[in-house]
């Protein structure tokens, strides 16, 4: 009695590669918290323009600025965190240089000492998208943790946020 057996369909399974240390490589991404902070944060800064209230145009400032380098820092990235708090920066910078070119410098206009100017639409679209795009790279490319490290305990990182008329509160508790 012959046994016929089924050719083989493949050959062995091919292990990931290994990087530098002998670690598997992934392709993480861990982006999604930082990303939704960004979101709230830009309607914050927003919503804090149109309503001339400060607090609120303060608080989408520090959340726009933090949010991504604490998401950074939660995955043990310091690099990351400080590249993520420098592209910030200069986003935030080229959108208030972006302003401040179109309310002063394009239309000569000054609402202290005549009436009142209209918005600068120019200036806010195109620091609206500085500060996007440059939270886009952050969350979409900072945020791929595409080298491996070795095993780390699992860190849990817990952000609160309390915003009422009078007071806004933004913490932070986890597990490290």
């Amino acid at each position: 009695m012959a046994v016929v057996e089924p050719p083989p369909t493949g050959g062995p399974p091919v292990p990931p590669p290994l990087l530098a240390g002998g670690h598997e490589a992934t392709n993480d991404w861990y982006g999604v918290p930082s990303a939704l902070a960004d979101g709230i944060s830009l309607v914050m800064l927003g919503a804090g323009w149109g309503t001339k209230n400060e607090s609120v145009l303060f608080l989408g400032g520090a959340g726009y600025l933090l949010a991504g380098p604490i998401g950074h820092l939660a995955h043990r990235r310091g690099d990351r965190a400080l590249g993520s708090l420098g592209l910030r920066i200069l986003a935030t910078g080229a959108a208030s240089g972006a302003l401040f070119a179109d309310f002063y410098l394009n239309r000569g206009c000054d609402p202290d000492a005549g009436p009142p100017c209209s918005a600068p639409l120019t200036g806010l679209l195109i620091g609206g998208a500085a500060m996007l795009g440059a939270a886009i790279l952050d969350d979409v490319w900072l945020a791929n943790d595409d080298s491996a490290s070795p095993p780390r305990p699992v860190a849990t990182l817990t952000p609160s946020l309390l915003v009422t008329s009078q007071l806004g509160l933004l913490s932070f508790a986890g597990r490290f």
